[in-house]
């Protein structure tokens, strides 16, 4: 009975330095992941050069939206079926549910049963 109890805990332990190694290698990787974004992000901010923002060429839309800032609300329409769509795609979702998924099973085995007792 010894032996089966040491044998246990020598498979225990091996499994535990296993699950150990394997936690260092996915963190060592993304620590070098992130040495390297860090990397890159440094490298961008050294090599980057700052540009002034051309207003000109946005000025008379700001003095349009400024002055009729309804149009500009409503100037983008929908594509057709949108909320159908909408609709349609809350109704599966919402169908997906576990709590829809267990009644739709319950009412197809009590309709079955129903189909069953009547004779044909």
């Amino acid at each position: 009975m010894r032996m089966i109890v040491i044998l246990e805990l020598g498979v225990l332990a091996l499994l535990a330095s296993y699950l150990c190694g394997r936690s260092y290698l996915r963190h060592r990787e993304a620590w070098r992941q992130r040495r390297e974004d860090m990397a890159r992000k440094r490298a961008f901010k050294e090599d980057w050069q700052p540009t002034v923002l051309d207003v000109a060429s946005i000025s008379p839309q700001i003095e349009k939206l400024r002055h009729d800032y309804l149009s500009a609300a409503h100037s983008r329409a929908r594509p057709t079926g949108y909320r159908s769509r909408l609709i349609a795609s809350v109704r599966t979702t919402i169908l997906r549910l576990p709590y829809f998924k267990d009644l739709g099973a319950a009412n197809l085995s009590s309709s079955e049963q129903e189909t069953q007792k009547r004779p044909a």
